[in-house]
């Protein structure tokens, strides 16, 4: 009976965790920000993502594979640019995973500028 207990107890804990990783997948949007998320491994919530800004004359895209957790991915790009290695990208959910709030280390300029940035920026989930 214990055994019961425990298998489905983790049953429940697991099937809980998945559905909540899940939540991260899908397309955010807004006017300057398009941001993709797709769960690679919802056991260990590894998630290949990729983001795009537009805004003004600025313009750029940073695409790479991080872990969420707590509601936030964070990310390094796949294709290093000369001067960009230590770029990191985070993106974070409300608590309802309907909006994303992308920003980077401030190191990530050469993917679209020095004029733009992603910080602060939000997607709605499409």
């Amino acid at each position: 009976m214990t055994r019961l207990a425990l298998l489905l107890m983790s049953a429940w804990c697991c099937g809980d965790a998945h559905a909540q990783l899940a939540r991260s997948e899908g397309e955010f949007l807004s006017r300057q920000l398009a941001l993709r998320v797709v769960l690679l491994d919802p056991d260990e919530g590894v998630a290949a993502a990729g983001v795009s800004i537009a805004e003004g004359a600025c313009s750029g895209s940073i695409a790479g594979i991080g872990v969420v957790r707590n509601r936030r991915l964070a990310f390094s790009p796949y294709v290093k640019v000369p001067g960009s290695e230590s770029c990191l990208v985070t993106v974070e959910w409300d608590a309802q995973w309907r909006t994303a709030k992308v920003a980077d280390n401030g190191l990530c300029t050469p993917y679209y500028g020095a004029s733009c940035s992603l910080t602060g920026q939000r997607g709605v989930r499409k």
